[in-house]
């Protein structure tokens, strides 16, 4: 497979309204750089915030100008660095987000195609380094962000690009918190809210490791779809329970004992994976309240206020707090063998919904459908074509 010299770019100009976006060309680096990969993008996630964050109605993420997002991919590899050891040209890929500085791994961090961060260091890992995401027809993006697929083990289990890159932008960030949370076979986990794109997705991998969960939200007709759905995927795990959340933090508490499994002093994990809020959602009080002594609480989402939780309480029952921010890559590395094996089922094998193809030029389409792909288990992709 040649590399071309130019690639097709998705490309923010400004923050206004009407969004400021246009196709641009890019120059492809060739002789391909240590440490790079290039990749022929089949297609692309597109985050359903994006229409909000372009035409400034939403400012939490933040990126230089000019700005080509997208932050995950399935494609081919085109060329590699000459430090690359297992990539080939030719090898179907997935590429993740999460880019860490290799001489400062652990304080230096951003989102590829999303997020700067919030440090100086970041902001010029960003705007020096790796300052273009993945919305192009060819990305060139950090060798240590690329992974290599089985396409064999994908072929077999029928698995388009785009039913692949919807389902692992949000798989592999619940491997994050699976982990730090160690979960096992036969536990008892709340998840709360238990219906949106990653939450969802900490349900679900939940279910398929033989856990019984207990899903939390407001909405007992979107939980009732999201129990309904992985009953039918995964048949022979313990069903999910569900709880319909409200400000009366103890008869929520009694509706989640009220399903944990006979004479259980409580639930073993509590994953919070909350969406962008100011003040504490009400699930917080009650989920902590139905751990169990030892037990332990992951928060994967995005509180920005303070949590107030009953101090005396967690310290007397032992209960563990974790914070967790993404993954490490050996987990995106597992999540994708999980996938492969049939372990985690995605794509319509496991009710997903893929809303809708969309070329780079067809953008204003695209976000048209992104209004309404925010929840659980659906997405639409950009399918870049030169």
């Amino acid at each position: 497979m040649s590399l071309p010299s130019t690639t097709k770019a998705f490309t923010v100009g400004s923050i206004r309204s009407p969004p400021d976006i246009t196709i641009t060309s890019r120059l492809i680096p060739n002789p391909p750089a240590p440490g790079t990969c290039s990749v022929r993008v089949l297609s692309a996630y597109a985050s359903p915030g994006w229409p909000l964050f372009f035409d400034g109605t939403l400012s939490y993420l933040s990126f230089p100008l000019p700005f080509i997002p997208g932050s995950q991919a399935v494609g081919r590899v085109l060329s590699t660095g000459p430090d690359a050891a297992l990539l080939r040209p030719g090898d179907l890929v997935f590429i993740d987000s999460f880019v860490r500085a290799r001489d400062d791994p652990v304080n230096t961090q951003i989102l590829l195609g999303l997020h700067q961060g919030s440090t100086d260091a970041s902001k010029r890992l960003m705007r020096e380094g790796w300052p273009d995401g993945v919305l192009r027809t060819v990305a060139t993006v950090p060798l240590e962000n690329v992974h290599r697929l089985d396409e064999a083990a994908i072929d077999e289990l029928g698995y388009t690009p785009s039913e692949l890159v919807i389902a692992l932008s949000r798989l592999v960030v619940a491997a994050g918190g699976i982990a730090a949370a160690d979960l096992r076979a036969g536990q008892t986990v709340i998840v709360g809210p238990a219906t949106g794109h990653y939450s969802g997705a900490v349900a679900e991998v939940a279910v398929a490791l033989g856990a019984r969960v207990i899903a939390l939200g407001r909405s007992a007709a979107k939980l009732q779809t999201i129990s309904d759905a992985l009953a039918k995927t995964y048949p022979h795990s313990p069903r999910i329970q569900i709880v319909e959340t409200s400000s009366d933090a103890a008869a929520v508490t009694a509706s989640i004992r009220a399903v944990l499994p006979p004479g259980s002093p409580g639930a073993d994990a509590f994953f919070d994976i909350s969406p962008g809020a100011g003040v504490q959602p009400a699930h917080i009080v009650p989920a902590f309240a139905a751990l169990r002594p030892g037990a332990r609480a992951v928060l994967m989402g995005a509180i920005w206020g303070d949590l107030q939780v009953n101090y005396a309480s967690l310290l007397f029952r032992n209960i563990t707090v974790k914070g967790q921010y993404m993954y490490a890559r050996e987990q995106v590395s597992q999540m994708l063998r999980m996938v492969e094996a049939g372990v985690v089922r995605i794509g319509k094998l496991a009710g997903h919904e893929v809303q809708g193809e969309f070329a780079l030029e067809d953008w204003e389409a695209a976000f048209e459908v992104l209004k309404g792909t925010e929840g659980w288990g659906k997405g639409i992709a950009f399918t870049p074509k030169d």
